[in-house]
């Protein structure tokens, strides 16, 4: 899988990687195939630039929720970081990848819905499971949108 990502530590949890993701049976990600992807980012209006297409692939090539530091540290740095971060929230704004918050760090990864994961404290080891929260029709409210951070103790560890 490549080199773990290391968590930032909190006062309140230990300090964890991610170091494998399963995706829990009754969890099939749907992800939208490469030409798709680059098509959604031209049909919402945006030209995909040689370093968004490296970003792209680099999330493509990743299976796992990763951070934008990780993404510079993968392309040797031919991306500036404010580059990177820019183009991962246009990611998240078109809806090919989706931002979750786990251990205070920004995360991202590319799928059609957006999932969770759930992280094991102890080893860092992460399933996906699925979201079925939907906050449409919330009165007084518009582009609703939610974080969860999900942990616990996998069968392993306990």
């Amino acid at each position: 899988m490549g080199k773990i990502p290391i968590l930032a530590q909190t006062a309140h949890t230990r300090m964890f990687a991610i170091r494998k993701i399963r995706i829990a049976n009754d969890l099939q990600l749907d992800y939208y195939p490469n030409i798709m992807m680059e098509q959604k980012i031209k049909q919402s209006g945006y030209k995909l630039t040689k370093p968004r297409e490296l970003v792209l692939k680099t999330l493509q090539n990743t299976h796992e929720p990763i951070c934008a530091q990780e993404i510079h540290k993968k392309l040797n740095k031919k991306v500036d970081l404010a580059s990177i971060y820019r183009t991962l929230n246009l990611f998240v704004s078109i809806g090919i990848a989706f931002k979750e918050i786990i251990s205070e760090k920004d995360l991202y990864y590319l799928a059609k819905k957006q999932h969770h994961h759930v992280i094991c404290t102890k080893c860092g080891y992460s399933e996906c499971i699925p979201c079925n929260h939907l906050f449409k029709n919330i009165k007084n409210f518009t582009n609703i949108s939610h974080n969860i951070t999900i942990s616990g103790i996998c069968k392993k560890c306990s």
